[in-house]
């Protein structure tokens, strides 16, 4: 398996032949990560076959590669029929990629404020898996790199539209706390039609959203699991929060 240079978006890219069907990749999308993590460490879920982590290290990024999927050699099927990844389990563009699902990735690499997270192709809103949303209410830095597909151009602004949001990637849960909790500071449209005529693909950086005194929680200062459903309180922002649970069972303020 020899390197061939692949037209991407126009733009000439060194990419394993194999790996071409992975997120599209282009030298300006990986000059936008390095620009934008400005040298933080990169934790990478789902990082598929590797090819970004891969390209990202050749420019001096550090990255933490993570996936669920299994190497095949064990013999172990993928988790599900629908990992994207499952054409790449007996080779990768990169031999150290750690096995972890999302949640636990984050939770062992991500508690770090000086880390950016990097997510590509979330499951299916379809699917209404919370893995996405977990993992990213669980992550503890400011800085986040997501690939997604959506129906029709994004916004010029900062606000996220969830609605724009298409079925193809991310849960729902995971579109509307991105909306609620996360900034667009910057994006780059890496591909148009890739599933349907009207679909675009995106890679967006966020930043958490903070208040004017600098601080990025807003929510009431005592954790949310040390008080009983449906309690109201006062958050950091003065405005009232109640204490929700998700999917999953963790207890969490939601602005009321």
């Amino acid at each position: 398996m020899g390197n061939s240079q692949a037209i991407i978006h126009g733009t000439e890219v060194d990419v394993l032949s194999c790996f071409k069907g992975s997120a599209p990749i282009t030298k300006q999308a990986l000059n936008f990560i390095k620009r934008n993590s400005a040298g933080s460490t990169i934790l990478e879920i789902g990082c598929g076959c590797g090819i970004y982590a891969r390209l990202l290290r050749e420019k001096g990024v550090e990255v933490i590669a993570t996936d669920a999927c299994r190497i095949n050699k064990e013999g172990l099927p993928p988790p599900n029929n629908m990992m994207r990844m499952a054409e790449f389990t007996n080779s990768r563009a990169i031999p150290n990629m750690i096995e972890l699902n999302a949640v636990d990735a984050v939770n062992k690499y991500g508690q770090d404020t000086n880390t950016s997270l990097f997510l590509s192709f979330p499951l299916p809103r379809s699917m209404d898996n919370s893995y996405d949303e977990t993992a990213l209410r669980n992550f503890k830095g400011n800085k986040f790199f997501l690939i997604a597909l959506y129906d029709g151009l994004l916004s010029k602004t900062e606000e996220y539209n969830k609605d724009k949001a298409s079925n193809v990637t991310g849960s729902l849960g995971f579109h509307a706390y991105l909306a609620e909790a996360w900034n667009i500071k910057d994006k780059k449209l890496l591909e148009e039609g890739r599933m349907h005529p009207d679909s675009t693909c995106y890679l967006i950086y966020f930043e958490r959203k903070t208040m004017s005194g600098g601080t990025n929680r807003k929510c009431p200062k005592n954790n949310a699991k040390d008080f009983k459903l449906k309690t109201v309180n006062i958050g950091l922002d003065g405005n009232l929060w109640i204490v929700s649970k998700r999917s999953d069972g963790v207890k969490f303020w939601k602005r009321k």
